[in-house]
C-alpha cells in the first residue's frame, strides 16, 4: 500500500507465486491534511472492500518529504530530532522513526503518518512500513543500473518528487520537493544536475511519467539522456492492465524491502 496526502494505491498479490491479483489507485480531489488523512484513507479502503478481507502480510509505503538519510556509522537513535530539525518544521508531538537501508549503509530518519498507522493497525494487526525514499533507494541499488559510476534518479508522484544521486552506489544527494506544474519539475531537476555535475549522466525516471508525455518532451530539450526504472521482478504484474508499470514502482517495490 502507498499512502500520501494526495491519495493512495494498493496492490494485492499472491505471496507464494508473486502473481499480482489487484491494483487500485485513488487521487483525492484536494490534498488532505495530516490530521484527517486516516479518515480519507479508511474511507477509500472501505469502499474497495479491503477492510473486510484478511491478509497474510501487509506492507505500507509512506510518501512525504519529512525524511533525512544518515550514514549508518554516524547514526544515534537518541538524536533523531537533530537529523530532521534543520530542514523540516517538527512539532513537539511528532513521532520519529527510521528505516535501515543496508544496501547503501545508511539510515533513513522520518516522520510517518501516525494516525494512519494506528488505523491500519486496528484494521489489519501488525504490518511493516517504510518511507518512500527508502523504497526508492532499495529499488535503485537492486536495479541493473548499479554498475554505473554515477546514478541519477527522479521519482515523480502527484505533488511530490524524489531526487537521488549515487556515486558508485554511495548516496551523494537526496531531496524531496513539492511541485504543482512541470516547470517546477524541470527547474528542480536542472538545479540538481548543475549542482552535482550530471550533464553527462543518465537520468532515471519513474512514477508519474510515461513515454513521450509532456514532461519527457520538456526535459528532452535540456537533458536528452534519460530512461525509466523497472519494477521489482519478484511480483508478476502481467495480468494487470497497466499502461505504464513503472508508475507504480514504489508500490511494487515495497514488499522487496522486507527481504
Amino acid at each position: 500500500m502507498l499512502i500520501r496526502q494526495g491519495g493512495l494505491s494498493f496492490l494485492v498479490y499472491e505471496i507464494t507465486t508473486g502473481e499480482a491479483k489487484e491494483l487500485k489507485h485513488f487521487e483525492f480531489e484536494n490534498e488532505v491534511s495530516v490530521d484527517k488523512l486516516h479518515e480519507a484513507i479508511k474511507s477509500k479502503l472501505s469502499e474497495s472492500g479491503i477492510l473486510d478481507r484478511s491478509f497474510f502480510k501487509v506492507s505500507v509505503c509512506i510518501s512525504n518529504s519529512l525524511s533525512a538519510f544518515v550514514p549508518k556509522p554516524l547514526f544515534d537513535d537518541t538524536k533523531m530530532e537533530n537529523y530532521l530539525n534543520h530542514h523540516i518544521d517538527l512539532r513537539p508531538t511528532d513521532f520519529i522513526t527510521y528505516d535501515n537501508v543496508d544496501a547503501i549503509d545508511a539510515v533513513n530518519v522520518y516522520v510517518p503518518f501516525v494516525n494512519v498507522n494506528n488505523m491500519l493497525l486496528d484494521a489489519f494487526g501488525m504490518f511493516s512500513y517504510f518511507h518512500a525514499s527508502s523504497v526508492l533507494a532499495h529499488s535503485i541499488v537492486s536495479n541493473s543500473i548499479k554498475s554505473q559510476k554515477m546514478t541519477w534518479s527522479l521519482h515523480i508522484e502527484a505533488g511530490i518528487a524524489y531526487c537521488m544521486v549515487f556515486k558508485k552506489m554511495r548516496l551523494e544527494f537526496y531531496n524531496a520537493f513539492s511541485w504543482t506544474n512541470e516547470t517546477d519539475l524541470l527547474y528542480y531537476t536542472l538545479a540538481v544536475r548543475k549542482s552535482n555535475k550530471l550533464s553527462k549522466s543518465t537520468l532515471w525516471l519513474s512514477g508519474k511519467t510515461s513515454e513521450n508525455d509532456s514532461f519527457q518532451k520538456l526535459i528532452y530539450d535540456y537533458h536528452e539522456n534519460f530512461d525509466v526504472l523497472v519494477m521489482n521482478p519478484d511480483v508478476n504484474y502481467k495480468n494487470l492492465s497497466l499502461l505504464h508499470p513503472h508508475q507504480h514502482l514504489l508500490l511494487f517495490q515495497t514488499p522487496a524491502c522486507e527481504s
